[in-house]
């Protein structure tokens, strides 16, 4: 029997590549980059050596450590759904999140937000996102939020 059309074996998609971190010195700026970020938590620190950062992911199953002397945070999540979590904000921070339904949550953000306004920048990109963003009990605003294409959220409630 002759066949027009052989069968094709099975085959698995990936939906995206596992989540890389890099710190990296760029000028007088340390930066700590985080690429395919769908599920990550960082909480900031000021401790004696300098600023540091602590990253989990997975709902915190995953500890990837400190990440000591950090100047700048830059987190680009994946086009799927992805949820950020950004603790005790004091040190600059960049994240972007693309497409999906994303949750992203900036807690605690320093006083130095008043003279710092740039502090946090969010583009959370294509989706239906929710962004919520809570001060330190501190008066003046919270963020840089940039909205894109998306049906996003935004609650900025203060202590």
């Amino acid at each position: 029997m002759n066949r027009l059309i052989d069968p094709l074996e099975g085959r698995r998609l990936m939906s995206a590549a596992p989540m890389a971190i890099t710190l990296a010195t760029q000028g007088a700026e340390t930066i700590l980059t985080i690429n395919n970020a769908a599920n990550v938590q960082l909480h900031e620190f000021v401790n004696l050596a300098g600023n540091s950062v602590h990253v989990t992911s997975d709902n915190g199953l995953t500890n990837h450590g400190d990440f000591d002397n950090v100047t700048r945070i830059v987190i680009n999540g994946t086009g799927g759904d992805d949820v950020v979590s950004l603790d005790d904000a004091d040190i600059k921070a960049f994240i972007s999140t693309f497409n999906g339904r994303d949750t992203i949550v900036v807690t605690n953000v320093a006083p130095t937000i008043i003279t710092d306004p740039d502090l946090v920048t969010i583009d959370a990109g294509k989706g239906t996102d929710t962004i919520v963003a809570q001060t330190d009990g501190s008066t003046g605003t919270i963020a840089t939020v940039v909205l894109s294409k998306g049906t996003d959220t935004v609650e900025a409630p203060f202590a």
